[in-house]
C-alpha cells in the first residue's frame, strides 16, 4: 500500500492511520479468513519495523493494537 511509505516519513500522521484502517476494513471484506489473517501478519510485521525506528509513536502502537483486536476476532 502506498500509505507504508508515508507512514515512515511521518509516523504520528494520524490521519494517514485512520486511513489505512478504512483501507483494510474494504479489504477484509473482500477476502476469506486466510487471507485475513496474512494480511493481519503483514501488517503487524510491518508495524513492528515502525515501531523499532519510532518506539513512542503512539499512533503505531495504536494502529498494533487495533491490528491485534481484528486478528483476536478472525479467530473466534
Amino acid at each position: 500500500m502506498q500509505t507504508e511509505k508515508f507512514s515512515f516519513l511521518s509516523p504520528d500522521f494520524t490521519t494517514l492511520w485512520n486511513y489505512r484502517r478504512e483501507i483494510m476494513e474494504h479489504l477484509f471484506e473482500q477476502e476469506e479468513l486466510p487471507g485475513k489473517l496474512q494480511m493481519v501478519a503483514d501488517e503487524l510485521k510491518f508495524l513492528v519495523k515502525g515501531i523499532m525506528k519510532s518506539p513512542k509513536s503512539y499512533t503505531l502502537w495504536f494502529q498494533r493494537q487495533w491490528t491485534l483486536e481484528k486478528g483476536i476476532a478472525f479467530e473466534k
